[in-house]
């Protein structure tokens, strides 16, 4: 006999499901003739498969507290050659410093669906600057210049960055011009990641005002009085850094 069949398709909402009733025919050369029917359901059970990759890290671009990450991300799917894929965010946005989660999310004709996720992890690898306060010269004592931080200038790719002094060292000298008494004053920048950068400044303290004195008013004296000062009074001497002058001393200053 002749075997035919002829199929009537009914589609679902989504594409890939379909019931195909399919009608069986046979006839023999007697033109005797028998159908039968086959119904088929075409099922999509399978979900697609979304394909992440790997954790990456890189460093944030140059004077950015973040990089530009550019990355492929994509998906399979057993059925529909053009499934939706979403990746949240995506491939070429701006990362800040620190780790992201990346979501990349697959679906197909069937609401069928599957998701994966990987980091992207933004290093600070560039350290702050910190510009301390200039060299200076002062007439007497450091103690007028007390140590500040917040006197520095200090900057960073990042937020958070925070500056501190570190030490003073002691170079030493007596505060005469040609042996002036010196320090150094350390101050660091850190920054959020711990990096850091430090700078100095040279203080030089030069005694270079004069001291003056006070003389005890004239007098007139008999040819035999004394004249030692005790009788006669004493001259009072003072200095700008605070120092005791000797009356009965030789020199006016000690940097003389």
């Amino acid at each position: 006999p002749v075997v035919l069949f002829n199929d009537f398709v009914e589609t679902d909402t989504c594409p890939n499901v379909s019931k195909i009733t399919r009608t069986w025919s046979a006839q023999d050369l007697c033109n005797n003739f028998d159908d039968c029917t086959q119904i088929i359901y075409v099922v999509d059970s399978t979900a697609p498969v979304a394909l992440c990759p790997a954790d990456t890290t890189i460093f944030a671009d140059s004077a950015a507290c973040d990089a530009i990450v550019n990355f492929t991300a994509d998906g399979t799917d057993n059925c529909d050659p053009n499934p939706t894929l979403t990746v949240t965010p995506p491939s070429g946005s701006t990362f800040p410093v620190g780790a992201t989660t990346v979501t990349v999310a697959i679906s197909d004709q069937c609401n069928l669906s599957d998701t994966c996720t990987f980091e992207v992890t933004v290093l600070d690898n560039q350290p702050p600057t910190i510009q301390c306060p200039p060299d200076t010269i002062l007439p007497c004592s450091v103690d007028s210049l007390p140590a500040d931080p917040f006197t520095t200038i200090f900057s960073d790719n990042c937020p958070g960055v925070f500056p501190d002094f570190v030490t003073q060292i002691n170079l030493g000298g007596n505060g005469c011009s040609q042996n002036p008494y010196q320090i150094i004053r350390q101050y660091v920048a850190t920054d959020a990641s711990g990096l850091k950068d430090t700078c100095e400044q040279l203080i030089q303290v030069i005694d270079f005002i004069e001291p003056t004195i006070t003389c005890p008013t004239d007098t007139t004296i008999s040819c035999d009085s004394p004249v030692a000062p005790s009788f006669l009074g004493v001259a009072l001497g003072e200095d700008n850094c605070g120092l005791a002058l000797n009356p009965n001393a030789n020199r006016s200053d000690l940097c003389l």
